[in-house]
C-alpha cells in the first residue's frame, strides 16, 4: 500500500532517492528499528496548540493544530550499520 520495497531474510530494503532523488551514490544505511524508539516529551505528546479549532468556509471540516516534541533515540547503536563503496 505504501511504497516498493525489496525484502532479504525478512527484512525490508528500500531505494532511497531514485533517479534525482538526493541520496548519496554507493552508500547504504542499515536501521535495526528493535532499538529505535521514540520518546515523547511529556508536556508536548500530541497536545492542543490552540483550544479552539479552525473552521473552513467553504467545506464542512474542522481543523485543530497540535504539537509534539521528543527524540529519537536507540539503545544499540552498534546493531546500526553504513555501507560504502570506493
Amino acid at each position: 500500500m505504501g511504497f516498493p520495497s525489496l525484502e532479504y531474510m525478512d527484512a525490508d530494503i528500500v531505494l532511497d532517492g531514485g533517479i534525482g532523488g538526493f541520496a548519496v551514490a554507493k552508500t547504504a544505511y542499515f536501521l535495526n528499528t528493535k532499538y529505535l524508539f521514540w520518546r515523547p516529551h511529556t508536556d508536548r505528546d500530541m497536545v492542543p496548540l490552540d483550544p479552539s479549532k479552525r473552521h473552513a468556509i467553504n467545506q464542512d471540516a474542522e481543523v485543530q493544530i497540535i504539537a509534539w516534541a521528543g527524540a529519537l533515540t536507540c539503545s544499540g547503536q552498534m546493531f546500526q550499520g553504513r555501507l560504502t563503496s570506493p
